[in-house]
């Protein structure tokens, strides 16, 4: 049977969802702040023009360490670590973006599934 849960049966699902929101917040912020360092201006990743997309942090990241600092051995594990968190990335922004579509009483298993409706599109 697929339905909407009611309120009381997703209390496990929406701690795990706040959890994740809140890690992943705090990696963002991290990433500023790594940014900031590097930049040698903490204000540099708060500026829209670098909140990078996920695809392109890792290849910007290092090109931002190699102007600011040169050929150092902490940016390939940068890069690396960057690059291993595009997947987790694009998992969180399913779940907090896309539509909740359906819930499975038996499995508690919550279907999402991606917008079908493109930005710009209403």
């Amino acid at each position: 049977m697929l339905l909407f849960p009611e309120v009381d049966e997703v209390m496990p699902h929406a701690v795990a969802f706040a959890r994740l929101m809140i890690a992943h917040a705090k990696f963002e912020a991290e990433v500023r702040y790594l940014q900031g360092a590097v930049a040698g201006d903490q204000a540099f990743g708060e500026q829209p023009c670098n909140q990078w997309n996920t695809r392109d942090r890792p290849g910007r990241m290092a090109k931002l360490i190699k102007d600011k600092l040169g050929d150092i051995e902490e940016a390939q594990p940068i890069t690396d670590l960057l690059k291993s968190a595009v997947k987790p990335t694009d998992d969180r922004n399913l779940l907090a973006h896309g539509q909740w579509w359906c819930f499975q009483q038996g499995t508690s298993a919550l279907t999402v599934r991606r917008s079908t409706i493109r930005k710009g599109s209403r």
